[in-house]
């Protein structure tokens, strides 16, 4: 089976009906890894905290927080499987603060951990 797919920005639609929700999935997709926190993207937004969480409740049934985890988790799993950065290296790329954090994330997600993901990418 292929272990990884590429899509285009041209074919990369975010299918909300909350405009606001779709916003803020641009702003995490765009910005997850720039030590981006629920409290500024509600502040982005310009909408309390509280609302953004209610309606990403609503639209996609996970928090925001839950959102910004695992695009920072599928940057770390690209750079691991792509590129010879060390494993701190990736955790601070993808938005990390240290290490234990993308290894704790890691393994609850994936079973795995980051250097064990990254072995069995380049098999």
């Amino acid at each position: 089976p292929p272990w990884k797919i590429i899509g285009r920005q041209s074919t990369d639609v975010i299918a909300v009906e909350d405009k606001v929700v779709g916003r803020a999935l641009h702003i995490i997709r765009e910005e997850a890894a720039h030590d981006l926190s629920v409290g500024r993207l509600s502040d982005r937004l310009k909408i309390s905290r509280r609302s953004l969480e209610l309606r990403f409740r609503r639209a996609l049934n996970r928090a925001p927080y839950d959102e910004i985890l695992r695009v920072r988790l599928a940057h770390a799993q690209s750079l691991l499987a792509e590129t010879d950065l060390d494993v701190s290296q990736v955790a601070e790329a993808a938005g990390f603060h240290d290490t234990r954090r993308l290894s704790l994330l890691f393994r609850q997600k994936l079973g795995l951990t980051p250097s064990d993901y990254r072995r069995q990418r380049r098999l």
